[in-house]
């Protein structure tokens, strides 16, 4: 049990309905690392249906069934009181955090001093004096840079700043660092910092989210970072195996879901191997661990940093990177060079002559442009310059699982006995289903046999530990023997196929076949449509064999070379790195599942999707993560596409106007004050160009209606 030791409220139960419950937390107890703890936290429970998160308004929608109601209040005070689980500080956030403050402290306090002087003259020699106690960061940063040996922007601005306090303009020098600082405040704070995950940290929340329960009562719980091999643990219904074991004892029924997408439920007993992510969903005993979690190859990847795309950088900033060597030295010494021969307000000109750097951040401000738009739409850009590659990629690779979170999933009922009526079997088939999950199962097959009218009541189902068979007792006595079929071509391929056909049999004779083939959705199909069109190349990868594959996702309406069946882990590493030495184009991996974190960290792009079965939140080292609509992809592409447009079309914007202002300086056509906001102007028009460009993206034309209504629907933060 969880004890609650603080006396302050956490949360308020706002509306408590039937399936649904909407809570309200303690606004004085909110704060990024508790966002970040109950997203951990409920992400988790298996038991959850659904959850979304409302941060402005403070507010907790949980979706959850009437059998689990009683357990809510224990998950809330997990989730919103770390307590014992209270993470280290994030010191890349708090540094962030600091930083920022000091800037809107250092930009208030000079458009404050502005603002004075425009309401009471200050003396000159006073402003002087307070520009240059203003300027102290800045000469700091250029004595860095100059001890490093570099002449970059900084030292540019340290030189503008200088001149123009010794030609006695402290109110250009204060207005200069107000622009400057406001500018650089903005772009803080649309940086994605609290979405960002690193495999560090995710492993280290592994380690300390999951603990192991001694089957001696008298022993602690045991951390999974102190974990030894041959440690034993308990484990029960509704609990992820966290490392490979061993059952010492107990009956377990677990499925491999979360591994490599078989929802194919399997009897474990005393000796049996258990995969790491295996999810127990009946039956309790206790596990030996066979590995630790430093040893263990499934979390392999998290050791390591993640690498980062070789395409994300700018086609033109690596043209222009040579240039700026040279030219900060050979503007500084040209400003010199005015000075000494007396032309003060020429000098100013070479200073404020920086297209490179302003283009830089031109860049930057169009990517976190997108972000923060994209944010509005549950679209979470960890890296940003993720919108830079991913125009440049020419395949997109996707784990089947992934193609369809809506479970849908064609039923063929095929009647054997005369007189069936029809639907029976699949009524059958639902009260099964509806059964295992009143027990506290997952769905076995499709969620939409929740919708079934008249399910049959049953009463007992017993799968059996050997076959994979149901015995089933309905509530009017009737008994049904529930067999997946088999494998078409066992000796191919030792992975079972998720969906077998079913036959069953009614006082042993069979009575009908049930036919099931998981299909894409709509979003998936129509995303597949818009991906050709925009000349890239769907893969689709899956442990299924190839046949019932091809068979799968015939609605996509790829070619048969862009079908990877029987495809394990280690195969779809393979075929990411064959992707990528076919040309120099990128490779972009969604996936979601403990066999697609190799080929996630090695795909130019990573891809994850917000859904319940990322129990690992591997969508936390992906690049990017979208909702469960694939169309989003390809708006994604377009948009890196426009942005890259837009990119290289600001930097000649950028350059023209800031020559042309650089030249007015040098001949004497506008004054100091002038100079500053001209040289800023540039910068403005170019943001105006990123926000029209990040507005206008859309789809080809001729698809206005289907592409409306697929991307105006949303979806849960699941």
């Amino acid at each position: 049990m969880v004890s609650i030791t603080s006396d302050v409220q956490l949360w308020t139960v706002v509306s408590d309905l039937p399936g649904r419950v909407r809570v309200r937390w303690n606004p004085a107890l909110f704060n990024v690392e508790t966002l970040r703890h109950t997203r951990l936290v409920l992400g988790g429970c298996p038991w959850l249906l659904g959850f979304r998160i409302n941060p402005l308004a403070g507010s907790l929608c949980i979706h959850v069934r009437s059998d689990h109601r009683s357990k809510l209040e224990e998950l809330l005070a997990l989730a919103f009181d770390p307590g014992g689980t209270q993470l280290e500080p994030d010191c890349e956030a708090l540094v962030r955090s600091r930083r920022a403050s000091r800037v809107l402290l250092h930009g208030g306090v000079c458009t404050g001093i502005l603002l004075f002087d425009l309401l009471i003259p200050l003396p000159l020699t006073l402003l002087v004096g307070l520009s240059s106690v203003m300027i102290w960061p800045r000469i700091l940063t250029g004595l860095r840079s100059l001890f490093k040996g570099e002449t970059d922007y900084d030292l540019m601005e340290l030189g503008l700043s200088g001149l123009m306090l010794f030609q006695g303009l402290p109110e250009e020098v204060l207005l200069d660092l107000s622009i400057h600082d406001g500018t650089g405040l903005m772009q803080q704070s649309m940086l994605p910092a609290e979405e960002t995950g690193s495999p560090k940290r995710l492993l280290q929340r592994l380690e300390e989210r999951i603990h192991l329960t001694s089957p001696d009562p008298d022993q602690k719980t045991i951390c999974l970072s102190d974990a030894k091999r041959g440690q034993k643990y308990l484990i029960h219904a509704e609990q992820m195996c966290p490392l490979r074991s061993r059952v010492e004892c107990g009956d377990l029924l677990v499925i491999d879901k979360r591994i490599n997408g078989d929802w194919q439920p399997r009897w474990l007993k005393q000796g049996d191997g258990v995969k790491a992510g295996a999810l127990v969903i009946k039956g309790k005993g206790v596990l030996s661990l066979q590995t630790e979690l430093d040893n263990d190859p499934t979390y392999a990847l998290l050791h390591k940093q993640q690498t980062h795309s070789g395409l994300e950088d700018n086609v033109l900033a690596d043209d222009l990177a040579s240039i700026g060597r040279w030219m900060n030295p050979f503007l500084l010494l040209s400003s010199g060079a005015l000075i000494a021969t007396g032309a003060g307000h020429a000098a100013l000109a070479p200073l404020q002559f920086t297209p490179l750097h302003n283009w830089e951040q031109s860049v930057s401000g169009a990517r976190l442009t997108a972000v923060a738009d994209l944010k509005l739409h549950n679209v979470n850009i960890h890296n940003p310059n993720t919108l830079s590659s991913f125009g440049r990629v020419k395949h997109l690779v996707v784990t089947f699982s992934g193609l369809n979170h809506h479970r849908g999933i064609n039923l063929e009922e095929h009647r054997i006995e005369d007189g069936l009526a029809e639907g029976s079997l699949v009524r059958l088939l639902s009260g099964i289903q509806s059964w295992l999950v009143e027990e506290g199962g997952p769905s076995i097959w499709a969620d939409q046999l929740r919708k079934i009218d008249n399910p049959t009541a049953i009463d007992s189902v017993t799968i059996e530990s050997a076959s994979r068979r149901f015995n089933v007792v309905t509530a009017t006595g009737e008994r049904y023997l529930v067999e997946p079929g088999v494998t078409e071509s066992p000796s191919t391929s030792d992975v079972p196929e998720i969906l077998q056909p079913l036959t069953i049999f009614r006082d042993g004779n069979a009575i009908g076949r049930i036919t099931m083939t998981v299909c894409p959705d709509d979003h998936w199909i129509q995303a597949s449509s818009w991906l050709k069109r925009q000349g890239i190349k769907l893969h689709v990868v899956s442990t299924l064999p190839p046949k019932q594959l091809r068979t799968s996702v015939h609605s996509l309406g790829i070619p048969d070379g862009q079908i990877h069946g029987g495809c394990d882990g280690a195969k779809r590493v393979a075929l990411v790195r064959r992707l990528q030495g076919q040309s120099q184009t990128g490779v972009a991996y969604l996936g979601y599942l403990i066999q697609d974190l190799a080929a996630l960290e090695l795909a130019d792009v990573s891809i994850g999707m917000r859904v319940e079965d990322d129990s690992l939140f591997i969508s936390e080292l992906c690049d990017l993560t979208i909702p469960t609509n694939a169309g989003w992809i390809p708006r994604l592409i377009e948009l890196s596409r426009r942005l890259q447009s837009t990119e290289n079309g600001n930097f000649g914007l950028i350059t023209t106007t800031q020559l042309i202002s650089t030249l007015a300086t040098v001949v004497g056509w506008i004054p100091p004050l002038q100079t500053i906001l001209l040289a800023d102007l540039p910068m403005l028009i170019a943001e105006l160009h990123n926000i029209l460009s990040v507005e206008r993206v859309g789809y080809p034309a001729g698809d206005a209606g289907t592409q409306l209504a697929a991307f105006t629907s949303r979806h849960d933060d699941r």
